[in-house]
């Protein structure tokens, strides 16, 4: 994504999809930016809630999907898919009021009640992250490593990290 100059207004969300940000003179972030995990499904009766999907790949690759939460009388809820990577690179950032964020997806809600209590049992495997490979533009990449060593005085990097485990019985 390449502009000029950049204005992310107040209420408004750029979702960058795993792309690089480059603005040739000043990024001004009043709203948000960013690549966040996808959010857990809630678990209903019996049903554990279904693990957030991770991101889908692209130049700066993407997450893994959140654990799902364990079944029976009372159900855990889905793990948050996990978020990816940001990078912006520009003469000037102004984010004063803004946010920058590649969190992970928020974990499902579990279900039960007091009479139906169960002794804990494990949660659902957490998701599980790599780098992006050279070949599609990752840290690993000789050129991207330069670029970012260039301007490496203005480049805000968030990395993210692998999904949530899913929640226990």
């Amino acid at each position: 994504m390449f502009y000029e100059t950049l204005t992310v207004n107040s209420g408004k969300t750029l979702n960058t999809a795993g792309y690089r940000i480059f603005v040739k003179g000043t990024l001004t972030n009043n709203g948000t930016i960013g690549r966040n995990g996808n959010p857990g499904g809630n678990a209903n009766n019996s049903d554990g809630g279904a693990g957030g999907s991770g991101l889908a790949a692209s130049l700066l690759g993407g997450s893994a999907a959140g654990g799902d939460g364990r079944s029976w009388s009372t159900s855990g809820g889905g793990g948050g898919g996990g978020g990816a990577v940001v990078v912006i690179a520009a003469k000037t950032i102004d984010n004063s009021s803004g946010i920058i964020s590649a969190n992970g997806g928020d974990g499902g809600d579990g279900y039960g009640d007091a009479y139906s209590v169960q002794l804990a049992d494990s949660g659902g495997a957490g998701g599980t992250t790599t780098a992006p490979t050279a070949i599609v533009g990752g840290f690993h990449s000789l050129t991207l490593a330069i670029t970012l060593k260039e301007i490496e005085t203005t480049v805000v990097k968030i990395t993210g990290g692998a999904g949530g485990g899913g929640g226990c019985r």
